[in-house]
């Protein structure tokens, strides 16, 4: 598993937390969101299944096993 540090000033989390109720959870849940959403995208564009129909170990397990650039790579190799 991966830790993902993200930093923000004093004021900044202040006024996250006057409009969010728990941050952490918040920005937690967003990510996984995220995730969720391109691993289904993954999965369409390398395979004949539907992520739907999946389960979320199925589908963590396709795109473990896929041999694909990351975002940084592609733009890397474009400039």
């Amino acid at each position: 598993m991966i830790d993902i540090t993200v930093t923000v000033s004093d004021e900044e989390f202040k006024a996250l937390e006057w409009d969010i109720y728990d941050v952490q959870a918040h920005i937690q849940n967003a990510i996984n969101v995220k995730a969720a959403r391109t691993m289904d995208t993954l999965v369409r564009q390398n395979t004949n299944l539907n992520p739907g129909k999946l389960t979320n170990v199925e589908k963590e397990n396709i795109v473990r096993d896929l041999n694909i650039e990351t975002a940084k790579e592609a733009s890397d190799r474009v400039l």
